[in-house]
């Protein structure tokens, strides 16, 4: 379809530049609109066009003034005869290009191999990298359907040698691992302690690899870890695809993640190995990222859950005292009038001894006494359930940092590791445990214990707690990062490899400062300025107040509604009048229609077996399923030609 074009568009692309009309020669009606359209075709696209549908009616009537002639003459310029051909011969000549052999088709498909296809598969890119090439050689590319058999004809002979490379790659024993997971699963016995993954019988593994992990709970962080362990059972090299670009194996796996195991198992062994590696490298780093999702949830939840059950215990058993302020009056209003009479005399009559407790323990529930009620909670919970975790997270993920600031935490869960086994209570006494960096100043009461030689303790339990939510604090920062992770990865893998020798230029083209103190001023400058805007123009501003008890909290008024617009009131009474009862599915279905907005759904796979007549309406049907909540499986009921699986 021809693209749309604005008057910049048609002054840049389609003006016929002095010079050029020695292109058209004496040539008079339909010949000469033909010639000149067909070179300014050419010089935008680097083809020819092959329909006159191609060329946007505005360009050919913004041509043809150019050239001197109406543009209805457009409509019986030949397509089909040999002046067709004789017009192209001689653009090809004038041009300086020539018209595209079988040593050229077998030349570009080599070198889309060798430059194209190493990093991205997808067909509509492959098919623009072609015609741009065909283009800086200065060939006249063949026709679209030539040229899409080539592009064809090169991915499968690119994928065919992809596969095999892969599958010569992996061991034996590896090639058997990954056969298994296309075979049902085991359930796990009953005896077991329930950490491994059990799944339905009849059901591949690949299903079990394929599900989400669920909300964060210690089953399904468990269930998580044996997915990853499971995967690093196949022992996959360390990158499969190591000479392709990333996007590459991505396709392999976006594949592998949208087709049935049945139809997997048809596939040529080579191709059936290649998409499973693919699946299990990119899953790995995935449950991975999974895994710290969870983990991160799990430690805050320990702490939350705790304050609230602390909440519900304390408005469940302590005494509230009513009417406070009077009680505080009284007392003031007593003093004052007595201010040298002694306290039992003066302050008793006026609140009793049983009130005075009753406010005694209400302050130290709400107190100090609260804060250590919240850590005794927490170190239950986390003794009795939530340790659970501990050691199957330490063989399962390793945390490292780049910055020496963080290397206490590092050492801190080596320690953990080394002292799992053990049943002390607390850290031998002559081992350094680190402190710094890893205990806040809330926890230092209940981390350190005095021995009866008066010695400071390390106490294990507070200890692993503190450990915990440093860790889940320096993640979410990326202090830390972990092995195998891939948005938990180590940030200097998102630096370019020669940022050192380049750092100039590739703050330039950021448009920031090469030095970090020149970046941190900058800012800090513009947070001063706009700080001290908001200084002079808050006060006098009617609408907005900062409140004193809110810690700067800056408080608007709500603004007063605005009258509905008068266009918008006449549009919605024509729709009611002319569509009283348009559902919303119709209302997508014909927005779809005009807009062709399922056209941007792509399917994962080199290529679509599907129609899109048909995909358009399963679109429409899925999106619908999702958006009104009714769910995919109750759709097929009043569609019965779509099935679930559709």
């Amino acid at each position: 379809m021809p693209q749309e074009h604005d008057g910049e568009d048609l002054m840049v692309d389609w003006t016929w530049l002095p010079g050029e009309e020695t292109l058209v020669g004496s040539k008079r009606g339909p010949a000469r609109l033909g010639c000149a359209v067909l070179r300014k075709f050419f010089q935008r696209e680097g083809r020819f066009p092959q329909r006159p549908q191609d060329i946007p009616p505005r360009a050919v009537a913004h041509l043809a003034a150019q050239v001197g002639i109406p543009p209805a003459p457009w409509s019986a310029y030949d397509w089909d005869g040999r002046a067709m051909q004789y017009h192209r011969a001689e653009m090809r000549t004038l041009l300086g290009c020539r018209d595209a052999t079988l040593a050229d088709s077998e030349a570009l498909g080599t070198w889309l191999g060798a430059q194209v296809l190493p990093t991205t598969i997808r067909p509509d890119a492959v098919l623009a990298a072609a015609y741009e090439r065909l283009r800086e050689i200065r060939i006249d590319p063949p026709t679209r359907d030539r040229l899409d058999r080539l592009v064809r004809s090169t991915l499968h002979a690119v994928a065919h040698r992809v596969c095999t490379e892969v599958w010569q790659r992996v061991s034996p024993s590896t090639r058997t691992a990954l056969e298994t997971l296309l075979a049902p699963a085991i359930r796990a016995p009953p005896d077991t302690d329930g950490d491994e993954a059990s799944t339905a019988g009849g059901r591949a593994l690949l299903h079990e690899l394929r599900a989400d992990a669920g909300r964060a709970t210690l089953e399904n962080l468990f269930r998580e870890m044996a997915k990853l362990e499971r995967i690093r059972a196949v022992a996959l090299p360390p990158d499969p695809f190591a000479p392709l670009a990333p996007q590459v194996g991505q396709a392999y796996r976006d594949r592998t993640a949208v087709e049935a195991p049945y139809e997997l198992r048809r596939h040529p062994e080579p191709l059936r190995l290649t998409l499973l590696a693919a699946l299990c490298h990119r899953r790995s780093r995935a449950l991975t990222d999974t895994l710290v999702d969870l983990l991160l949830d799990l430690i805050h939840r320990i702490g939350a859950k705790a304050e609230r059950k602390v909440d519900k215990a304390l408005l469940d058993d302590r005494k509230r005292v009513p009417g406070k302020t009077g009680m505080r009056y009284r007392v003031a209003e007593a003093t004052l009038a007595q201010p040298m009479g002694v306290v039992p005399e003066v302050v008793f009559p006026v609140v009793s001894e049983a009130t005075r407790r009753d406010l005694v323990k209400e302050w130290q529930a709400t107190g100090p006494i609260y804060r250590s009620q919240v850590q005794t909670v927490m170190q239950s919970a986390y003794r009795s359930h939530d340790r659970r975790m501990l050691p199957r997270l330490l063989a399962t993920l390793e945390f490292r940092s780049n910055n020496a600031l963080h290397q206490p935490l590092i050492r801190a869960f080596a320690l953990l590791q080394k002292s799992l086994q053990s049943r002390r209570r607390t850290s031998p006494f002559q081992e350094e445990v680190p402190l710094d960096g890893v205990v806040r100043d809330a926890w230092r009461d209940v981390v350190l214990a005095p021995d009866p030689q008066g010695r400071p303790r390390i106490l294990r339990m507070p200890y692993e707690r503190c450990v915990l939510q440093a860790l889940r604090d320096q993640l979410r920062c990326k202090a830390l990062w972990v092995v195998g992770a891939d948005r938990y990865r180590n940030p200097d893998d998102d630096v370019p490899s020669d940022f050192a020798v380049q750092r100039p230029m590739y703050s330039a083209a950021l448009k920031l400062p090469a030095q970090a103190e020149d970046f941190l001023r900058q800012l800090q400058q513009t947070r001063r300025d706009a700080l001290a805007a908001l200084d002079r123009t808050l006060p006098q501003h009617a609408d907005g107040t900062i409140l004193p008890q809110g810690k700067g909290w800056i408080k608007l008024s709500p603004w007063a509604p605005q009258p509905e617009p008068t266009n918008l009131l006449a549009r919605k009474a024509e729709i009611a009048r002319q569509w009283p009862m348009t559902r919303r599915r119709d209302v997508r279905k014909e927005t779809d229609r005009r807009v062709g907005g399922t056209r941007g759904f792509r399917s994962p796979t080199a290529w679509e077996n599907v129609d899109r007549d048909i995909l358009q309406y399963r679109l429409l049907l899925t999106l619908y399923g999702l958006g009104t909540g009714a769910g995919l499986k109750r759709v097929p009921m009043g569609n019965p030609e779509v099935a679930y699986t559709d």
